[in-house]
């Protein structure tokens, strides 16, 4: 998905997203920054990144599978660092326009499923239940990084990483 991609929101909450997208740019030199899978080691609850840790830990306990509702699903993630720096960026450098700030790398969640349980040296299946939902979203960064030189690619054993901590095997 690049900047110029004409939305078609699905959702309340993605007719929201746009509305206050246009909402700011119909201001002159307005710049909307928009940020794709935030990830960091400290995560909400009822976020999928911490479900999908919480499901590793219950089927390690519990000694049956990961089942994950769309592990097929595809996302574009970027640390919470980046978009840190992508902020500080835009605020120092008055920015303007619309940019995707992601890392333009797709993601599936059983990848980091997978990594988590590999990391953890867990004997698990990760399964997917099939769910349907969007398959995949991944942003295209080259605007961002066109105009700031700040880019992040992430891998599924960088996600894996930094939300096991030191849980994961060194």
């Amino acid at each position: 998905i690049a900047e110029d991609f004409t939305p078609v929101p699905k959702s309340d909450y993605g007719a929201s997203k746009l509305a206050g997208t246009q909402a700011v740019l119909s201001y002159p030199y307005s710049c909307v920054l928009r940020a794709f899978n935030i990830f960091d080691s400290e995560m909400p609850s009822g976020q999928v990144l911490t479900e999908i840790r919480d499901k590793i830990d219950l089927a390690y306990r519990s000694g049956s599978d990961v089942e994950l509702m769309s592990a097929r699903t595809i996302r574009d993630f970027v640390t919470r660092n980046f978009i840190a720096k992508s902020l500080i960026y835009a605020a120092q450098h008055r920015t303007s326009g619309l940019f995707n700030v992601c890392s333009g790398v797709g993601l599936s969640f059983q990848d980091i499923a997978e990594e988590m349980v590999h990391s953890l040296q867990y004997k698990l299946t990760v399964r997917d239940l099939g769910y349907p939902g969007i398959r995949s979203i991944i942003g295209n960064p080259t605007s961002w990084l066109h105009e700031t030189g700040l880019k992040e690619q992430t891998s599924a054993s960088d996600v894996a990483a930094l939300l096991l901590g030191n849980r994961g095997v060194q």
